[in-house]
């Protein structure tokens, strides 16, 4: 199955969280954890996130930067991508989706998405979260101030640690462990046979029954599908909704994935950047059919 995440649909979804963060205070990014900068929210203030940040003289309050740059990027998987990411194939990923002996046998072989392998170049732990290829600065300088490390970094490391290590290794190991998280780089319900003509598609033509209809839009002429939020939501594609990532499976066929930004938008100002709350496990009904 070739493992293609087309440029096009990666940076339609890069617009659309980047939209969100026009839409006022409450939905930027400096005021989340993905700050990293000095300009982090201190207690008491708005955003109040400051876990992981810089501090001290020269720090940097840049705030882009610790996962894009302008120039120079070390990685083609994700837009102007600061870090090195690991191969499609490196994670061993949730071992089995009890559900139907079609995604059994489909995730028997998966392979991680680009927009996946982009957040776990943090997330798996094996990275201090200070590598970058360009560190703020001209002629790649090396960042200034001191770590102010909060109870999500380690000591020596500065690696994500707890539920935000995803890969459940800490620097210097591997970090390949994803069998006890969600499934990523697994086609949604199991796939369904693609037909360019497909606007919607509802559950019944899926392998797996027990799914949401997805809802699809066309980006530079390649099909890009999502799941509609159940309630209160604008018709139409936005960031509110579960975004799923369009790969080609050959002979111009294409299928739908779920990938950690299916779920998770990391501009929002959201609890744990969710798309869709997780109150009355709301995001988990947007999916599934339970």
């Amino acid at each position: 199955m070739a493992q293609v995440f087309h440029r096009a649909t990666y940076a339609a979804v890069l617009a659309v969280g980047a939209l969100g963060l026009m839409q006022g205070a409450d939905a930027q990014v400096v005021d989340t954890k993905h700050n990293l900068s000095a300009t982090a929210p201190a207690a008491g203030s708005q955003g109040a996130t400051r876990v992981n940040y810089y501090t001290g003289a020269g720090a940097t309050t840049q705030v882009c930067v610790f996962c894009h740059t302008p120039h120079g990027a070390a990685s083609a998987a994700a837009p102007l991508w600061q870090r090195v990411v690991k191969a499609d194939n490196y994670y061993q990923t949730y071992g089995s989706v009890n559900a139907s002996p079609t995604m059994e046998a489909d995730q028997a072989n998966v392979t991680v998405g680009s927009v996946s392998l982009a957040c776990l170049s943090c997330h798996d732990g094996t990275q201090a979260i200070n590598t970058m290829a360009n560190k703020p600065g001209s002629g790649n300088n090396a960042l200034g101030g001191d770590w102010a490390a909060g109870n999500n970094l380690t000591n020596s490391g500065l690696s994500t640690t707890s539920m935000a290590n995803l890969g459940g290794g800490t620097v210097g190991t591997d970090g390949k462990d994803l069998q006890n998280d969600h499934p990523i780089g697994i086609k949604y319900a199991g796939g369904f046979t693609y037909s360019v003509s497909n606007g919607v598609v509802t559950n019944n033509a899926f392998a797996d029954t027990a799914f949401r209809s997805t809802s699809s839009t066309v980006v530079n002429n390649v099909p890009v599908w999502y799941v509609e939020k159940a309630a209160g939501n604008v018709a139409g594609r936005d960031k509110n909704d579960i975004q799923l990532y369009t790969r080609s499976t050959g002979g111009g066929n294409y299928q739908p994935y779920v990938e950690c930004a299916s779920c998770h938008d990391p501009h929002a100002n959201a609890e744990l950047f969710m798309r869709v709350p997780v109150a009355g496990s709301e995001i988990c009904l947007t999916c599934h059919i339970k």
